[in-house]
């Protein structure tokens, strides 16, 4: 299968809208709710836990699957970090959704997990650990996914090119999650930004 068509149907499949799915299933549309994203802190603060759990567990799925898939038949294939990326911004601009969507988060969790659970392990403990003080999920999000990214430069599992390139990939993410996260770093700015 040729790259482009790979990178079509991971961007496809990255722009499942999970989100918007489980709030219609709740009787509500999430997109005219709060932020109106279609992530799952959004889905969770107007829909509840269940909700909101279903929405983060498929929208982490919708990354980590397909290239666990993929790698399981092209190993060491470095094709790998551009279907990633295909992934998130079809999350982020999803195509059934008139290229609006969710802020990624949830997505480069599962993205991070494929490379390596022990990143995403210390992202979910920093996550938990910055909610639980601050009560505000992008603050949590952008604080978590910073110190997991610094913790593959200063903390790598293995010291080797695929850890380099691993790295060079988590700051690409984070810029792109802070531009996702625009609006939110505005409200944090003017001290109100939305709580969980």
């Amino acid at each position: 299968m040729s790259a482009p068509l790979l990178c079509l149907l991971f961007y496809l499949a990255g722009s499942i809208p999970f989100g918007v799915i489980f709030s219609r299933l709740g009787g509500k549309d999430i997109q005219s709710l709060g932020s109106g994203n279609t992530g799952a802190a959004n889905v969770y603060r107007n829909l509840g836990f269940i909700y909101g759990l279903a929405t983060f567990l498929t929208d982490f799925s919708k990354s980590y699957f397909p290239l666990s898939l993929y790698n399981l038949y092209h190993p060491h294939d470095r094709l790998i970090y551009c279907l990633a990326l295909c992934c998130f911004l079809g999350h982020c601009f999803s195509v059934f959704l008139a290229f609006r969507g969710g802020k990624g988060v949830s997505v480069s969790m599962g993205i991070l997990a494929f490379f390596s659970w022990y990143y995403a392990l210390i992202f979910v403990v920093a996550y938990v650990f910055f909610l639980i003080i601050l009560k505000i999920s992008s603050l949590a999000s952008l604080g978590s996914f910073l110190i997991s990214t610094a913790c593959i430069y200063f903390l790598p599992v293995k010291s080797d090119d695929k850890t380099l390139n691993i790295f060079i990939f988590s700051v690409i993410l984070f810029i792109l999650l802070l531009f996702m996260h625009g609006k939110n770093i505005r409200r944090l700015i003017n001290r109100n930004e939305l709580q969980i």
